[in-house]
Protein backbone atom coordinates (compact mmCIF):
# COMPACT_ATOMS: atom_id res chain seq x y z
CA UNK A 1 0.00 0.00 0.00
CA UNK A 2 2.46 2.67 1.24
CA UNK A 3 4.21 1.79 -2.62
CA UNK A 4 0.81 2.68 -4.26
CA UNK A 5 0.65 5.81 -2.25
CA UNK A 6 4.39 6.63 -3.27
CA UNK A 7 3.00 6.65 -7.18
CA UNK A 8 0.52 8.25 -6.63
CA UNK A 9 1.85 10.75 -5.33
CA UNK A 10 4.77 10.43 -7.83
CA UNK A 11 1.94 10.37 -10.73
CA UNK A 12 0.36 13.56 -9.13
CA UNK A 13 3.43 15.62 -9.10
CA UNK A 14 4.32 14.92 -12.32
CA UNK A 15 1.02 15.89 -13.70
CA UNK A 16 1.35 18.91 -12.27
CA UNK A 17 4.20 20.03 -13.58
CA UNK A 18 3.05 19.28 -17.06
CA UNK A 19 -0.21 21.10 -16.89
CA UNK A 20 1.39 24.24 -14.86
CA UNK A 21 4.14 26.70 -15.82
CA UNK A 22 7.79 26.70 -14.36
CA UNK A 23 8.00 29.48 -11.70
CA UNK A 24 11.64 28.92 -12.10
CA UNK A 25 13.46 28.16 -15.94
CA UNK A 26 16.78 27.31 -14.35
CA UNK A 27 19.47 27.85 -11.63
CA UNK A 28 18.07 27.63 -8.20
CA UNK A 29 20.06 27.92 -5.15
CA UNK A 30 23.71 27.14 -4.73
CA UNK A 31 24.79 23.81 -3.34
CA UNK A 32 25.55 23.51 0.41
CA UNK A 33 28.36 23.58 1.97
CA UNK A 34 30.44 20.23 1.95
CA UNK A 35 30.58 19.90 5.44
CA UNK A 36 27.61 18.89 7.63
CA UNK A 37 27.67 17.22 11.27
CA UNK A 38 24.37 15.53 13.61
CA UNK A 39 22.90 17.96 15.71
CA UNK A 40 21.21 16.15 18.51
CA UNK A 41 17.33 17.36 18.21
CA UNK A 42 17.54 18.49 22.15
CA UNK A 43 20.31 20.76 21.69
CA UNK A 44 19.78 22.28 18.28
CA UNK A 45 18.01 25.13 16.86
CA UNK A 46 14.74 24.54 14.40
CA UNK A 47 15.25 24.15 10.79
CA UNK A 48 12.40 26.62 10.93
CA UNK A 49 15.07 28.74 12.56
CA UNK A 50 17.96 28.33 10.64
CA UNK A 51 15.62 29.34 7.58
CA UNK A 52 13.43 28.34 4.48
CA UNK A 53 13.82 24.57 3.40
CA UNK A 54 16.69 25.15 0.50
CA UNK A 55 18.19 21.41 0.24
CA UNK A 56 17.22 18.08 1.51
CA UNK A 57 20.24 15.86 1.29
CA UNK A 58 22.47 17.98 -0.49
CA UNK A 59 20.22 18.32 -3.47
CA UNK A 60 18.02 21.85 -4.39
CA UNK A 61 14.91 22.19 -5.93
CA UNK A 62 15.46 22.93 -9.79
CA UNK A 63 19.28 21.32 -9.43
CA UNK A 64 19.69 19.97 -13.15
CA UNK A 65 20.37 16.36 -13.19
CA UNK A 66 24.38 16.38 -14.21
CA UNK A 67 24.07 19.11 -10.51
CA UNK A 68 22.74 16.32 -8.69
CA UNK A 69 24.80 13.11 -10.58
CA UNK A 70 27.96 15.61 -9.29
CA UNK A 71 27.18 15.11 -6.13
CA UNK A 72 25.05 12.33 -5.15
CA UNK A 73 27.01 10.29 -7.95
CA UNK A 74 25.73 7.69 -10.36
CA UNK A 75 22.19 6.51 -9.35
CA UNK A 76 21.67 2.44 -8.42
CA UNK A 77 18.78 3.42 -10.77
CA UNK A 78 17.38 5.61 -13.35
CA UNK A 79 13.44 5.11 -14.53
CA UNK A 80 12.30 7.32 -17.15
CA UNK A 81 7.91 7.24 -16.70
CA UNK A 82 6.83 4.78 -19.27
CA UNK A 83 2.99 7.02 -19.04
CA UNK A 84 4.36 10.96 -18.38
CA UNK A 85 6.96 11.67 -20.91
CA UNK A 86 9.86 13.78 -19.40
CA UNK A 87 9.70 12.53 -15.81
CA UNK A 88 12.74 10.42 -14.83
CA UNK A 89 13.94 8.82 -11.19
CA UNK A 90 16.79 8.35 -10.07
CA UNK A 91 17.55 6.06 -6.77
CA UNK A 92 20.24 6.13 -4.33
CA UNK A 93 19.40 4.04 -1.93
CA UNK A 94 16.50 4.98 0.11
CA UNK A 95 17.02 8.43 -1.37
CA UNK A 96 14.70 8.91 -4.72
CA UNK A 97 15.12 12.17 -6.89
CA UNK A 98 12.56 13.23 -9.64
CA UNK A 99 13.27 15.27 -12.66
CA UNK A 100 10.82 16.79 -15.34
CA UNK A 101 12.82 17.66 -17.69
CA UNK A 102 16.05 16.89 -16.48
CA UNK A 103 15.28 19.46 -13.49
CA UNK A 104 14.40 18.59 -9.76
CA UNK A 105 10.76 18.42 -9.39
CA UNK A 106 10.89 16.44 -5.75
CA UNK A 107 13.10 14.65 -3.32
CA UNK A 108 12.12 11.87 -1.15
CA UNK A 109 13.85 10.28 1.30
CA UNK A 110 12.55 6.77 2.86
CA UNK A 111 12.17 5.87 6.20
CA UNK A 112 14.48 3.69 6.64
CA UNK A 113 17.44 6.13 5.98
CA UNK A 114 18.95 6.33 9.72
CA UNK A 115 19.53 10.36 9.24
CA UNK A 116 17.96 13.13 7.09
CA UNK A 117 19.80 16.39 6.17
CA UNK A 118 17.83 19.31 5.70
CA UNK A 119 19.76 22.53 4.61
CA UNK A 120 23.13 21.51 6.57
CA UNK A 121 20.86 20.39 9.48
CA UNK A 122 21.09 16.34 10.56
CA UNK A 123 17.94 15.26 12.21
CA UNK A 124 17.43 11.52 13.04
CA UNK A 125 15.21 9.95 10.89
CA UNK A 126 12.09 9.36 13.47
CA UNK A 127 8.41 11.67 13.91
CA UNK A 128 9.87 12.59 17.47
CA UNK A 129 13.27 14.25 16.40
CA UNK A 130 11.86 15.52 13.02
CA UNK A 131 8.43 17.13 14.92
CA UNK A 132 10.59 18.72 17.43
CA UNK A 133 13.00 20.06 14.90
CA UNK A 134 10.11 21.33 12.34
CA UNK A 135 7.90 22.56 14.57
CA UNK A 136 4.44 23.02 14.49
CA UNK A 137 3.31 22.10 11.07
CA UNK A 138 1.40 24.41 8.57
CA UNK A 139 -1.08 21.80 7.70
CA UNK A 140 -1.94 18.31 8.92
CA UNK A 141 -2.92 16.16 6.01
CA UNK A 142 -4.38 12.63 6.15
CA UNK A 143 -1.11 11.30 5.22
CA UNK A 144 1.34 12.94 6.92
CA UNK A 145 2.63 16.84 8.37
CA UNK A 146 3.49 19.26 5.77
CA UNK A 147 6.10 22.29 6.81
CA UNK A 148 6.14 25.62 4.22
CA UNK A 149 8.97 27.96 3.66
CA UNK A 150 8.22 30.95 2.19
CA UNK A 151 7.71 31.42 -1.92
CA UNK A 152 10.81 29.91 -3.99
CA UNK A 153 12.25 27.44 -1.10
CA UNK A 154 10.48 24.05 -0.90
CA UNK A 155 7.80 22.15 1.27
CA UNK A 156 9.00 19.14 3.71
CA UNK A 157 6.32 16.41 4.21
CA UNK A 158 6.71 13.74 6.98
CA UNK A 159 4.41 10.88 5.27
CA UNK A 160 3.17 8.67 7.67
CA UNK A 161 1.36 5.25 6.51
CA UNK A 162 -2.77 5.91 7.09
CA UNK A 163 -3.14 2.76 9.07
CA UNK A 164 -0.14 2.75 11.93
CA UNK A 165 0.92 6.49 12.00
CA UNK A 166 4.51 5.48 11.44
CA UNK A 167 7.01 7.27 9.35
CA UNK A 168 7.26 6.46 5.87
CA UNK A 169 8.97 8.95 4.03
CA UNK A 170 10.35 12.35 4.01
CA UNK A 171 9.31 14.31 0.64
CA UNK A 172 10.68 17.64 -0.76
CA UNK A 173 8.85 19.97 -3.29
CA UNK A 174 8.19 23.11 -4.01
CA UNK A 175 5.39 25.42 -2.49
CA UNK A 176 3.65 25.99 -5.68
CA UNK A 177 2.42 22.53 -5.96
CA UNK A 178 0.35 22.20 -2.52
Amino acid sequence: MTRITSLASLLFLCLFVIYTPAAVSEGGYPPPPPSSSYIPAAESVSVQEIGDFLTVEGVSLYDHEETVQALLGKPDVIEDDPVLPGCTTYQYGGLIVNFYEGIVEYVEVLATVPDLRINETTIKMNLEDLEQQLGEPSYVAEDGLVYTGRQGSGVIKLMKDAQTGELTSVSFFTNMEI
